[in-house]
């Protein structure tokens, strides 16, 4: 049994190739697709000369458009990205951003209402509206043209009745199928204008908080558009890096867990706690409000963090069931973090909901050995709305529905066997192995992400040397120990108090710069044997 309870597989034992090629192979890149940074043309989309023309349209006749986006990083990116664009284009064109609270998500019948009485003529959907046919449909029906850009799963009923569908699976044609909301906003935008590169590194926000697969386009997007944002052409974007303690060397890096974990909650936080508008205006901002709003952004960063930390400490549920089912009292803009928090602590799926006028709005993640919106396909008669991936979706069903739901999905996962916590190594590493030269190499798959993990690896007969608690609640553990000649320094954080290694053991974790080792690198531990 390992200190921190993983099962490790490790996924390539072959000879007589360097850990560099074993990780290369691993992920099934070659050498030159780390170098890749190929974006397709937008208008291999279907129906992209379509939407370009009826916004031109709409541009010359001086129609309002109105762009209608999702409430988290991704949508709000991308709103961002149309918003911007569509005014340098000379657009009478405002936004809408649901709130998650009192709307919930995508395209709802009162905003297609407002839109008519408006007298909007074209809406553009961002991260949403592919899930949304009957308000497509009424849109449509009242004189106002929809461009659907998404990117979620389809739907058994999709807005098909859209005067455009801008979404990488809707049809086949577009040769990557893996964007983002922002992504797909991003090639929207490219389409319109010739310097759609300017908004390349809003895109990147999207594609990197989203969890898409950061592989092929998106490795692009994100890599191009981090090394752009070290020097972005948005003020308000600017300062909520600055904020965050975001550097340029931190950027041009290629470190996307500065945009994972430290821009892209603050911009969700607006959202999960406040108004989504605070976000959306610091992005399409340039005047000196936005330090104000990227202050306030921050703050409420640190709200959301005490209140997730306040709900997983006091919440109840059954372990005994293959899927977690919590109710709770809490804002829907927590849902999916309660939902996240819980599943890497039982490895198995969640859904977090809170109940509002007899409807329960939930949040679901899921470890990946369970496809989670697959699973609320079968039971789409009972929903009144979902949409998402494969491991996180959102959804709604009224109560008196609740306990049929929650068969259901019991039904889906009753012969999935729940396997245990599995750490995935890339190889095992030998004491001639361990160097600064092998730290730059792996460095070279930067951006980390969905797909595309920091590789990981296994270190057998480190003979332990000293083992200590640090941090200011004494929370992290400290490791020193030897491999042969090789001295090797690692941690692993908020580990809680736990049985002191010692001995000769085995450490599987990731390899980073260290600039206070002797040896310039050092080991994040992810768990000890």
């Amino acid at each position: 049994m390992t200190l921190f309870g993983f099962d490790w597989e490790v996924l390539n034992n072959s000879a007589n190739t360097t850990p560099f090629e074993k990780i290369l192979k691993n992920r099934g890149f070659s050498a030159n697709d780390l170098k890749d940074e190929t974006i397709h043309d937008p208008l291999m989309f279907p129906d992209m000369e379509k939407a370009v023309a009826r916004i031109k349209q709409a541009i010359a006749n001086k129609e309002r458009i109105m762009v209608f986006g999702d409430y988290d990083a991704d949508g709000i990116s991308g709103s961002a990205i149309l918003i911007r664009s569509l005014r340098q284009m000379g657009a009478e064109a405002s936004c809408r951003i649901p709130h998650r609270e009192e709307d919930g998500y995508g395209l709802k019948m009162k905003f297609v209402d407002e839109f008519i009485k408006l007298g909007v003529k074209l809406v553009i959907t961002v991260d949403c509206g592919i899930a949304c046919p009957r308000e497509v449909e009424h849109a449509q029906d009242n004189g106002i043209d929809i461009i659907v850009t998404d990117h979620h799963d389809i739907p058994l009923e999709p807005a098909k009745m859209a005067y455009a569908i801008i979404h990488p699976r809707y049809t086949e044609g577009y040769p990557f199928k893996h964007l983002s909301g922002s992504g797909v906003a991003y090639k929207l935008a490219s389409a319109l204008t010739e310097d759609g590169y300017k908004y390349l590194d809003l895109a990147s926000i999207g594609t990197i908080a989203d969890l898409v697969p950061l592989i092929g386009e998106n490795r692009s997007i994100a890599r191009r558009g981090l090394k752009q944002m070290a020097k972005t052409f948005w003020r308000g974007l600017n300062a909520l890096k600055n904020t965050a303690n975001i550097s340029e060397f931190d950027l041009k890096n290629m470190d996307g867990d500065m945009i994972g974990y430290r821009l892209a909650p603050r911009i969700n936080a607006a959202g999960r706690i406040k108004s989504p508008y605070t976000a959306l205006h610091l992005l399409i901002s340039d005047d000196e409000k936005v330090e104000e709003l990227a202050i306030e952004l921050n703050d409420l960063n640190l709200q959301r963090q005490d209140l997730v930390k306040k709900i997983i400490s006091e919440i109840e549920y059954d372990e005994s069931e293959k899927i977690i089912f919590v109710i709770g009292d809490w804002q829907k803009g927590v849902l999916g973090l309660i939902a996240g928090k819980l599943g890497e602590i039982t490895n198995k799926p969640v859904l977090a909901m809170a109940e509002k006028d007899g409807v329960l709005t939930g949040s679901a993640r899921s470890p990946a050995y369970f496809d989670i919106t697959q699973a609320l396909k079968q039971a789409d008669k009972l929903l009144k709305e979902y949409g998402g991936h494969k491991k996180a979706a959102g959804f709604g069903v009224e109560k008196k529905n609740f306990k049929k739901f929650k068969e259901v999905l019991l039904e889906q996962i009753a012969t999935v066997q729940i396997p245990a916590k599995k750490l995935t190594l890339d190889c095992e590493l030998t004491e001639e192995d361990l160097s600064l030269d092998l730290v730059s190499e792996i460095d070279r798959f930067k951006p980390f992400g969905e797909e595309n993990a920091h590789p990981k690896f296994l270190i057998k007969g480190v003979q332990v040397q000293e083992v200590k608690m640090v941090g200011a609640d004494g929370s992290h553990l400290k490791l020193v120990g030897s491999l042969g000649k090789k001295r090797i320094s690692g941690i692993k954080f908020k580990t809680g108090q736990v049985a002191i290694p010692k001995g000769v053991i085995s450490i599987a974790g990731s390899l980073k710069k260290d600039s206070y080792a002797s040896e310039g690198w050092g080991v994040m531990i992810e768990d000890l044997g």
